[in-house]
């Protein structure tokens, strides 16, 4: 199996891989190594199979990452430590491989991005105990962000791993995540921009080790994608936008 980049075996789960779109159309990848070092690496052109080497970070103990562009194409990540801490970080400039300072804001697991409708960023994480969080920019493309609020979850339902992105047709975000159970919830912001969102509601189907959600290009549809226990992989969709 791929080694370099992986989820250590700690509880809960949470994704340390995580993909976004530079200004200039490229792909960058960023995931976490078996020693604990965020690394980072982006595509040659836009849509090439050919990639830049690693890069990685000088301090390690780094878990889950998350990575989303802001309404002004620069990417935000974040990322999550053995210990629990939050950072998250800017480039520093369009499609370039120097980045702001880390900044050190909270006590999460796992971490996961989608933009708003009014162009700021929402991160979205779960901290140790499972229970789920939201917070967002304070403007588009600030550095600032707005307070941790918790969203509610059903009782005795600890999530693990968290995943977002954003309905196109009315803008709201939707947010879907594995208990430690297998079991897959999802939810949606009650309107576009609100902090307030909709109860949480369980999936049917296949017990799951992590989810991903993605929106497909062609018709705005939102695909989540999930991997079992043994290793198999499973896709579902929107029936509409």
């Amino acid at each position: 199996p791929n080694r370099l980049l992986y989820v250590p075996p700690l509880a809960p789960e949470a994704s340390s891989v995580a993909l976004a779109r530079n200004a200039d159309g490229r792909l960058a990848l960023f995931g976490v190594s078996p020693g604990g070092h965020l690394l980072w690496r982006t595509q040659q052109t836009a849509g090439s199979f050919d990639w830049g080497d690693w890069t990685g970070s000088l301090t390690k103990d780094w878990f889950a990452v998350g990575a989303e562009p802001a309404a002004n194409r620069l990417i935000a990540l974040a990322g999550t430590t053995t210990t629990g801490q939050v950072f998250h970080r800017q480039q520093a400039g369009a499609a370039t491989e120097d980045w702001f300072n880390w900044r050190l804001d909270g006590l999460c697991v796992s971490i996961a991005f989608a933009s708003n409708a009014d162009g700021r960023l929402e991160m979205a994480c779960v901290n140790a105990q499972g229970a789920l969080f939201s917070r967002r920019q304070d403007t588009p493309n600030s550095a600032s962000w707005g307070a941790w609020n918790q969203i509610t979850v059903p009782a005795g339902v600890p999530l693990r791993p968290v995943t977002a992105d954003t309905n196109t047709p009315d803008g709201r975000i939707e947010l879907a995540g594995v208990d430690s159970a297998g079991r897959v919830w999802h939810t949606q912001q009650s309107a576009a921009n609100a902090v307030a969102w909709n109860p949480l509601a369980q999936f049917g189907g296949p017990l799951m080790n992590e989810v991903a959600l993605a929106r497909n290009t062609t018709d705005g549809t939102l695909e989540l994608v999930g991997t079992d226990g043994a290793g198999g992989i499973w896709r579902r969709r929107q029936t509409a936008a």
